[in-house]
């Protein structure tokens, strides 16, 4: 009986530690930000926003320029609201290049929505694309309450065939 109580424990903690956020090192603090050193970590980052974690308090720093293939869109729900970054996400100076995004859908761009605690800065994205029939598109963001700072798109190609509230 112990032994099927240790086993059962023992899963139960990996199970516990599979949900916690990996990323490429850091605890996510101001000091020791969550390090974003490959698509997969912004990958990671996407669907911690998208399933409800806001990142409220937390630090995430681009630690290189990134090629990515995925098309992450952090907040991203698909329905007609967005789940809000909330963290403080610093570029650090790095590029993002290989953003594509055609989507029929609203709130449409890297965030989906920054809001009024967000904090994205200090970041390029480069040759971006964004193709949308519907409002609220960016392709930085989608549409923000919070502050954006020191960043830039270059060479970006924005197609708008409907809808509103469109930026870059």
């Amino acid at each position: 009986m112990k032994r099927i109580l240790l086993l059962l424990s023992s899963g139960a903690m990996m199970g516990l530690s599979a949900l916690a956020q990996t990323f490429s090192g850091g605890d996510g603090s101001a000091e020791t930000p969550y390090l974003i050193t490959k698509a997969a970590d912004l990958d990671e980052l996407a669907q911690l926003v998208t399933e409800g974690n806001d990142m409220a308090g937390k630090t995430l720093r681009l630690e290189a320029d990134l090629t990515v293939s995925s098309n992450p869109m952090i907040g991203h729900t698909g329905a007609n609201l967005p789940n809000k970054f909330a963290g403080t996400f610093d570029g650090n100076g790095h590029r993002i290049t290989g953003l594509k995004f055609n989507s029929d859908k609203k709130y449409v761009g890297l965030f989906a929505s920054v809001g009024p605690d967000g904090v994205v800065k200090d970041l390029t994205l480069t040759q971006p694309a964004l193709t949308t029939s519907n409002s609220y598109a960016g392709l930085l963001a989608a549409a923000s309450e919070g502050l954006i700072e020191n960043c830039h798109v270059v060479n970006g190609v924005f197609e708008s065939l409907d809808g509103s509230y469109k930026g870059g």
